[in-house]
């Protein structure tokens, strides 16, 4: 019929053609046959144009979504911002528009600009009457918990449990922009990403839950443990997620609710090399969800935790440099620079010929191409990871005042190790630095020095209290050291 489309005159001849290429467009679509799905979003447009958005607007504008869905599938960047630009222009609710705003935001995210994808998810939620300030600081923080810790009060454990599932199509709309964002949010700008975290729970009390709702109440565990040190109520909150994630079966977010508790709940009250095996599985569950940015997130996480837990240098070097192929080949770039980035490092510290193992240099990382990038990009995450091989390196190299410079430096990047055991290594590898460095220093800054060293040795005994598998023997070291 398509062929014949030049000789039809009649207007509901068109109409119709154009409908019965709309449904074989999604049948394509679900069939994964991406290309034959455009074809037939394209012979919409040539039989209609953009005429009829006032006469058939459904039509038109259903035809605009499902085209730049599939443009974007087929990497046909041009036909997608084509298919953009008409629903910008034409839509007239914004709820029309942000099934299209969302594959916009997994385009940008994909080419890893993580700041421009939180720039548009911020547009997005501002639209949708959820505005967000536009440069978040810890204030802003302060004021979401106060309004969250007040909603949770309001509600029980059953409760929240039995609460419906939410209906409101803009509460919906704002928590699946929330959803695509998230985890580049946590990158680039962890103070947004915690808001996020605690809109969707004040959202999911007064409306109801959705299918981001567990991976919210497991996800502020970060807030509870990295900074507020509540690591019980981290716990409590992170059972909760699982259970709310089966009983409301959010199928597509198992992985990354599983992956927030595994990374910064977990390593405070289990040792660290009880959840690598768990990490793994994780990635299998991603796999099988096809949630291939937390499944290959999983194997990060699962290489770094085994650097931390002493696993022996050449196994971990093999699993990082098998775990790369898969990351790779599943196009996670994001990923891939934060494994790379560790293999690096791996690497160096197996060599023993390596006489500057902190230089991040080599066959799968280069540090003097990649920093400008990820800085421009906004990838924290990627400038902690980063600092943090290299300290760890430096440490075992012995070279204590480079650990103390490289803190120095770490310090803005820090915030990307929020809730992570990270943040406590790095206390103990700058603690134990500056006892090593206290005999080379002026006396005025032995008084400085001891006055820090006092205070991170008793932040750590807090973290041993909850985990001494993991944290307690380093409390002991530093003791030792001091006497």
């Amino acid at each position: 019929m398509n062929a014949g489309k030049e000789l039809i005159n009649e207007e509901q001849e068109k109409i119709y053609l154009a409908q019965l290429n709309l449904k074989a467009c999604v049948r394509a679509k679900e069939s994964a046959a991406y290309e034959p799905a455009l074809y037939h979003v394209k012979q919409i447009m040539e039989l209609l144009g953009e005429s009829h958005w006032e006469s058939h607007y459904e039509l038109m504008k259903d035809s605009h979504a499902h085209g730049v869905e599939v443009a974007f599938l087929n990497n046909d960047f041009e036909s997608m911002d084509q298919f953009v630009e008409k629903m910008d222009e034409k839509a007239t609710d914004i709820l029309d528009k942000v099934s299209t705003r969302i594959v916009q935001i997994q385009r940008i995210l994909g080419e890893n600009r993580l700041l421009d994808g939180v720039a548009l998810a911020k547009q997005t939620l501002a639209d949708l009457g959820g505005a967000y300030p536009k440069n978040i600081n810890i204030l802003h923080v302060v004021y979401e918990v106060v309004l969250t810790v007040f909603s949770l009060m309001r509600r029980s454990r059953k409760q929240i449990l039995e609460q419906p599932l939410a209906t409101d199509p803009l509460i919906q709309a704002r928590v699946n922009v929330a959803a695509m964002v998230g985890s580049s949010a946590f990158r680039s700008t962890p103070f947004f990403f915690i808001s996020i975290v605690l809109r969707v729970i004040r959202y999911s009390i007064k409306h109801g839950n959705m299918g981001l709702s567990p991976f919210a109440y497991g996800a502020s565990g970060i807030l509870f443990c990295g900074v507020f040190a509540m690591i019980n109520t981290a716990h409590k909150y992170a059972e909760l997620a699982i259970e709310l994630g089966h009983k409301i079966e959010a199928k597509e977010f198992y992985c990354r609710i599983k992956l927030v508790i595994l990374l910064a709940v977990e390593p405070w009250r289990r040792p660290l090399k009880s959840v690598l095996e768990d990490l793994e599985d994780n990635y299998n569950v991603g796999v099988n969800s096809g949630d291939f940015e937390f499944g290959t997130l999983s194997l990060f996480i699962h290489n770094l935790y085994g650097l931390l837990s002493g696993m022996e240098i050449s196994k971990l070097k093999k699993k990082t440099e098998n775990y790369n192929h898969v990351i790779k080949k599943l196009n996670e770039e994001t990923n891939l620079n934060l494994n790379s980035i560790l293999l690096q490092g791996i690497a160096n510290m197996e060599d023993p010929r390596q006489e500057r193992p902190w230089d991040l240099e080599g066959e799968y990382y280069s540090e003097s191409t990649k920093v400008p990038v990820h800085r421009e990009r906004g990838d924290y995450t990627a400038l902690a990871v980063r600092g943090f091989v290299k300290m760890t390196a430096q440490f075992y190299s012995g070279k204590y005042d480079k650990v103390i410079s490289e803190i120095n430096d770490f310090k803005s990047h820090l915030i990307g190790t929020l809730g992570t055991p990270l943040a406590a290594y790095t206390m103990y590898y700058g603690t134990m630095s500056l006892i090593k460095r206290l005999p080379h220093v002026p006396w005025h800054k032995r008084i400085k020095y001891r006055l820090i060293i006092g205070f991170l040795t008793r932040v750590l005994g807090r973290y041993a209290h909850y985990c001494n598998e993991n944290y307690g023997q380093k409390v002991a070291l530093l003791k030792a050291e001091m006497l």
